[in-house]
């Protein structure tokens, strides 16, 4: 008798999700009020809308529960800025929510460590922009901001809580990348990053001063591409992300989208129920049956085996979906440029599907 593993059964249990369109995960900007100030931010707060009250959140809970949701991760701006933060994921948890709280950490004192603690996350996940304190505080625009964040990952690693350290690849900290993955390991911490930098919802390309230079990329990208496996593969009818299959984001003021980074309004939580949204918005509908060959501009595209599209970054450019992104094309050039360099091509039986999943 064959025992399944738990990699299998997770792996069955999301594909169920994709194929009945359960929302798996759901990410939740919980505020858009924030301590930090990061020059790459895209957020852009509407000061005429109201945030969603403490009532209204628990509600919400309760229909994504209905809904079939498992995991919910709580962001911002700063979640922890709410003063109700910890009464809406108490409620969470007593749903049976598996938690994750992404935040900057410098809120988290002992007592408050200890609170997310009982909270008993999933992880917690926690932005550092570079080793040295100046070239974090830079980024974030408040001076101490570098030393609060380490303490916040020592506080909770030593509270049992399992803790990330999260960086975006910025042209100021290149030089800090490994320096990065080794702070992440003392601290006992995991280690992810991003590549790409996007515009700010309002279409403000500001945030992109701080990305990498291409030859910030090729130099990133010679260190860490090494095998068939960093090679992209996709059919046509394979689903570009998840975004809208299993996942969704809700914004402060209650507006749902397809995913954090597909800024596309599907509804309103103050005027339908998520149930309604999720299983009636045209939108959601339509990105259902979007796969590679719906991107005619790139599904013949000698970069695709090189290409990470995202379709949230490509709205953000150019306004639709289905287009190209500059910044997926720009990434995909350097990663081709190193691979060729390296004798690994797009021909390797060895290519691997990877999926898009920014939540």
């Amino acid at each position: 008798m064959t025992v399944e593993s738990q990699e299998d059964l997770y792996a069955k249990i999301v594909k169920k999700t994709w194929e009945q369109h359960i929302p798996l995960k759901v990410l939740w900007e919980l505020t858009y009020h924030c301590n930090e100030r990061c020059v790459h931010c895209y957020i852009v707060p509407d000061p005429a809308r109201k945030e969603l009250s403490t009532q209204e959140a628990m509600r919400i809970i309760d229909e994504l529960a209905e809904e079939g949701c498992l995991f919910l991760t709580f962001s911002g701006g700063e979640a922890l800025t709410r003063n109700d933060f910890f009464d809406i994921a108490g409620h969470a948890r007593d749903r049976d929510f598996a938690i994750r709280l992404l935040t900057n950490g410098t809120l988290i004192t002992p007592e408050v460590a200890d609170r997310i603690k009982t909270l008993r996350p999933v992880t917690v996940e926690i932005s550092i922009y570079g080793v040295n304190p100046e070239t974090h505080d830079v980024v974030t625009r408040v001076p101490g901001s570098h030393e609060k964040s380490i303490r916040a990952l020592t506080l909770l690693h030593e509270g049992g809580v399992r803790v990330v350290v999260k960086s975006p690849l910025m042209h100021n900290a290149i030089g800090e990348f490994e320096g990065l993955k080794q702070l992440a390991e003392s601290l006992g911490a995991g280690f992810l990053y991003d590549v790409s930098l996007v515009p700010r919802d309002d279409g403000s390309r500001e945030p992109l001063k701080y990305a990498p230079t291409d030859e910030d990329l090729r130099l990133f990208f010679e260190q860490e591409l090494a095998a068939e496996g960093d090679l992209v593969s996709f059919s046509p009818d394979d689903h570009v992300c998840n975004c809208a299959l299993n996942v969704a984001a809700i914004n402060p003021y209650g507006d749902v989208y397809p995913c954090v980074a597909l800024r596309l309004k599907a509804g309103n939580l103050r005027e339908q129920s998520f149930q309604n949204i999720w299983r009636e918005s045209a939108i959601l509908a339509t990105l259902r049956s979007c796969t590679f060959s719906s991107l005619s501009s790139c599904r013949d595209c000698e970069l695709a085996s090189y290409c990470i599209p995202c379709m949230g970054v490509a709205y953000s450019e150019t306004g639709d979906y289905l287009n190209p992104s500059a910044i997926a094309c720009r990434v995909a050039q350097m990663r081709k440029a190193v691979l060729d360099m390296k004798g690994i091509t797009a021909q390797s039986e060895a290519s691997i599907a990877k999926k898009c999943d920014k939540n």
